[in-house]
Parts: structure tokens; sequence; C-alpha cells
């Protein structure tokens, strides 16, 4: 079947860029939302932070994008994790986990696109 829209295609260089700022954009207000707010002063809260910035960070500037896109895959599976298990620390819907982990192994399959420093081989 022919594209409705082959033009457009030009353009699917930039779709992993999105991904990553929206991930990336995600991952940094979740990150600021367990600093301000943390329910629990626990080893597991610190790693979910330590986690997010960093993914976030790597995410938004593109370099390696790949190890980004594994530490917000792990972030995602903990607190779909933790929703089961009724815990305060994922209080958002698990669908929205399940996106984030689909995102993320989006990025890790298509790499990091437009503007970022990673470079494919």
């Amino acid at each position: 079947m022919l594209n409705v829209f082959p033009s457009l295609l030009i353009l699917s260089f930039f779709a992993p860029l999105l991904l990553r700022a929206i991930l990336a954009i995600w991952l940094f207000s979740e990150t600021y939302h367990r600093l301000r707010h943390r329910p629990h002063n626990s080893f597991q809260v610190w790693c979910l932070i330590v986690s997010e910035g960093i993914a976030g960070v790597l995410l938004m500037v593109g370099a390696w994008t790949q190890i980004g896109a594994l530490l917000s895959l792990g972030v995602a599976i903990e607190l779909l994790y933790l929703h089961r298990k009724k815990n305060a620390l994922a209080q958002e819907s698990p669908w929205l986990y399940i996106f984030v982990a689909a995102i993320s192994l989006s990025l890790l399959a298509t790499g990091a696109g437009a503007l970022a420093i990673d470079m494919p081989l």
C-alpha cells in the first residue's frame, strides 16, 4: 500500500529525538518529585533517584543513549513491580510504566536519532 504522506518520511530521523526528549523530561520530573517528596529514606529510593537522574541526563544529551535506555527500562520495570506491591513510590497507572518501557526498548533498538552525541557505527 502506498504511503499517504511520503514526503514526511524524510523526518523519520527526528522520531528518536522526540522520544528521547519526552522520556528525559519524564525522568527529570520523577527525580525532582522524589527528591522533593520522598516517602521513604531508604536505599531503594536513592537507587531510583540516581538511576532516573543519570538516565535523564544521558537521554537528554544523547550520549550513551542505549545505556540510558537500559537504565530507564530498569526504572520502569522496578516501578511496575512496586506498583504491584502497592508501594507509595509508584502511584501512577501501570500503563505509564509500560509506555516508558516501550519507549526505552524503542530507543535501545533505533539509537539516539538527530541532535545527539551518539553516532551509529
